[in-house]
């Protein structure tokens, strides 16, 4: 089994679903039609029958040496966001002790989280791309977390 990932990547007509295989990216439109028009986001939500369509596919890319030329490499590949447009997109305040007494809140574990925000879809972005400040931001807390939960109970 060969490993691979999926991504989004910058490609004419706006981002597009890719496999990335060996330091590779595939754009999925060009070499799998069984996959389009996918996103990364759609691939995820069908993973069941998309993750054996990926994993052959990434099988034939790692031993079809002429399949590669078609390959974006990852040194080149401009990559966005990974799922655009998530449904959710959730954030909590006041999970660190730090984060408590600087909202002069008492240090303790709490049976409900004392702030719960969701920020807009809208301030994605991908790797090294730029976050914009907006204007009327008076304190911008620099701190940037990811986590990504991908999986199924067996």
């Amino acid at each position: 089994m060969t490993p691979f990932t999926v991504a989004t990547l910058e490609a004419p007509g706006g981002g597009k679903v890719a496999i990335g295989v060996e330091g590779s990216y595939y754009l999925l439109e060009n070499i799998q039609p069984l996959l389009q028009p996918a996103s990364s986001k759609t691939l995820l939500e069908t993973w069941d029958t998309s993750l054996p369509l990926l994993q052959e596919l990434a099988d034939s890319l790692a031993t079809n040496g002429a399949t590669k030329t078609a390959g974006i490499p990852q040194e080149t590949a401009h990559l966005l966001a990974p799922v655009l447009y998530p449904d959710n997109l959730v954030a909590i305040g006041g999970n660190y002790a730090g984060h408590l007494k600087a909202m002069r809140l008492e240090v303790k574990k709490w049976n409900v989280m004392p702030f719960f925000i969701r920020p807009p879809k809208s301030t994605l972005v991908g790797p090294g791309e730029t976050v914009r400040i907006p204007k009327t931001t008076h304190q911008f807390d620099w701190e940037c977390e990811l986590a990504v939960c991908v999986g199924k109970r067996l």
